[in-house]
This record gives structure tokens, sequence and C-alpha cells, in this order.
């Protein structure tokens, strides 16, 4: 069925949208101070959102507003992957916050210029931390050639 043919269009986007964005309902809700129930509702057409509400509703699943106000508006090409990377931004924040609170780690320089992480009572030399940002930078692929090595042997 055309889209256009749709009655219930925004609902339709509303419901898509959360998805995308790996939201439920009731989390949406939450963080729009409405019930699960609500947004359901929002979803199946039986409610109609408030303007104030769809601007909300489209900055907590990081679609443009335009996307649901207008029922010709197509979602730009790249916003899956726009979606994806703004999610992984916030994840990665969290965790950088969440290291740096925590009082077992400490940051120390590699000559390379990049920060490792290592337990705070620990006082590597400069040759242990160039050696273990070299792990981390070439570390894995290493290990995997070695591993893949010693399989065919």
């Amino acid at each position: 069925m055309p889209e256009q043919d749709n009655k219930n269009w925004r609902g339709e986007r509303l419901r898509h949208a959360a998805k995308e964005a790996d939201l439920t309902s009731d989390v949406i809700g939450k963080k729009m101070n409405r019930a699960g129930a609500t947004i359901r509702r929002y979803w199946d057409g039986t409610r109609k959102i408030n303007l104030e509400d769809l601007k909300t509703y489209a900055a907590i699943t990081n679609y443009p507003l335009n996307y649901f106000l207008y029922q010709e508006q197509q979602l730009p090409e790249n916003q899956p992957l726009r979606q994806k990377f703004d999610r992984m931004s916030v994840e990665m924040e969290e965790l950088r916050k969440a290291v740096e609170a925590s009082e077992g780690v400490r940051h120390v320089r590699a000559t390379s210029g990049n920060l490792i992480c290592v337990p705070a009572d620990a006082n590597p030399d400069q040759e242990t931390i160039d050696a273990v940002d070299e792990l981390l930078t070439y570390g894995v692929h290493a290990v995997r050639e070695e591993s893949q090595e010693k399989r065919t042997a």
C-alpha cells in the first residue's frame, strides 16, 4: 500500500523511528513524561500527538521533525547511519566518564601521544607504556595472525 493511502502514516513513522532508535514506548514515554500507553496510541493512530510532544519525540529518536510533519517528506539516506553513530557516541561518552570516575585506574601518555589506561597503583616505565600502546594498536592483528599460523601448522 503506498504511503499516501495510509491514514496513519504519522503513527507508522513514529513507530519506525522508535524501532530504529531501539527505544520502547515505555522508554520514550518516560523521557516525554507520558505513559507508554499514550505513546502506543500515537503509534496506532487512536491519539494525535501535539506539536510540542512531536518536537520532543523527534529529538529523542534523533529524526528530523519534518519527517513527522509532512507525509511527502522523505528521510535522508544517511539517517540510520547517523542514528547509530549518535548512539555509539553517547555510549562511548558514558564509558569514558565511568572510566574517569573510577578510582582504580589512571591515564599515562605513550610516546605516540596516546593515553593508556593503567591500574592506579601501577607505576609502569615509559618502555612498558609504549609496549602497551603498540599492543593496543597492532596486537590484536598480530595475535590473530599468530593464532592462524598455529592452526595451519
